[in-house]
């Protein structure tokens, strides 16, 4: 079952964030944990929530609102 990657509110009051790198790309194997993508605010590194292939749906330097679908892993 696909695991979802959702963009994570990094502060209380953020309501967007911009994805400034991913560290893998479309269709590489991640691992739980490991660093998969980096967002603008506060320079925060975001690790992988599972283990599998990951299925990016965002583009880096773009900004999404928090609680947006980026990807899969599955």
């Amino acid at each position: 079952m696909a695991v979802e990657i959702l963009l994570p509110q990094t502060t209380p009051t953020a309501q967007r964030d911009r994805v400034t790198r991913w560290f893998a790309h479309d269709g590489d194997t991640v691992r739980e944990g490991e660093p998969l993508f980096a967002l603008e605010s506060g320079n925060n590194t975001i690790a992988a929530p599972a283990s599998g292939v990951l299925k990016i749906n965002a583009s880096s330097d773009a900004s999404y609102e928090v609680g947006t679908v980026l990807g899969y892993i599955d």
